[in-house]
């Protein structure tokens, strides 16, 4: 296993779990139920933490895949760019949320004001994570690129399906 291999498998977790995170907060501010708020900050920690290795594997990553053919310099460079901004929002918001868990811990409820603001955050990374992911899977996949093209059977940007072992 190389940094590639950890780098997209393990990109999906953030991704999901920051929308996943997003549903939980939105749940819990309409509730104001204080279990589904201390869950859902629980949740954006764990997806903080797990955002590390993602971003830590990505400039080895890069050291892999750059050399092959139809990779673009200018797709990496716009996913690293977008990627560093999307980790730091990130781990800000995951110590939001164990600041938020020590502070208020004896209170019956977070207040609303802090709520909002974890919720209006959260949907701000949930966006610049789409966007992140969206990029990086223009590095490699030239099919969900907005320029690609079918060109005929057999060149770049073929999507038929060829068969090696006809019998005709």
């Amino acid at each position: 296993m190389n940094a590639a291999h950890i780098h997209i498998a393990l990109t999906h977790i953030p991704v999901i779990g920051i929308i996943f995170s997003g549903i939980l907060l939105f749940i819990a501010f309409l509730t104001m139920d204080k279990k589904w708020q201390r869950v859902s900050y629980w949740f954006i920690f764990f997806v903080a933490i797990s955002t590390i290795p993602v971003y830590l594997s990505g400039e080895p990553t890069e050291e892999i895949i750059e050399k092959l053919s139809g990779v673009s310099e200018s797709f990496i460079e716009e996913h690293e760019t977008i990627a560093l901004i999307s980790f730091i929002a990130m781990e800000a918001l995951g110590l939001l949320s164990i600041i938020g868990l020590i502070i208020y811990r004896n209170r019956p409820m977070f207040p609303g004001s802090f709520q909002a603001g974890m919720l209006l955050f959260t949907f701000i990374i949930m966006v610049l994570f789409t966007y992140t992911a969206y990029l990086g899977g223009h590095i490699r996949h030239s099919e969900i690129r907005p320029d690609f093209q079918i060109n005929g059977p057999g060149q770049a940007g073929d999507v038929t399906n060829h068969n090696d072992n006809d019998d005709d």
